[in-house]
Parts: C-alpha cells; sequence; structure tokens
C-alpha cells in the first residue's frame, strides 16, 4: 500500500444515516480499500481503523 501522503482520505459523513461508506484511493483514482461501517461507536472506531 502506498504510504499514508499518497492517498486521498475520503470520509463522507451523514449523521441521519444508518452507515457511514469510506474509500481509500491512489493518485491514480484506483480504489484501495472499501468499507461501510455502522455510525454507532463501534462502527466509528472501525472506520476509524480502517482509515489509517
Amino acid at each position: 500500500m502506498p504510504s499514508k501522503e499518497r492517498l486521498k482520505r475520503g470520509l463522507p459523513h451523514d449523521p441521519h444515516k444508518r452507515s457511514a461508506t469510506i474509500e481509500a484511493i491512489d493518485p491514480t483514482g484506483k480504489v484501495l480499500a472499501a468499507g461501510r461501517y455502522s455510525t454507532d461507536t463501534n462502527g466509528y472506531t472501525e472506520m476509524l481503523t480502517a482509515g489509517r
């Protein structure tokens, strides 16, 4: 996986929904990782862990 500096991070979040979806994208636009997480405390923790 490329260094963190080379990744574009997207963490869109809509607190009115029951899930949040994230993607890690490299500078060329290739999706390196993706996930859907619940909006509770556990899901938020999992999302932050995945984003690192």
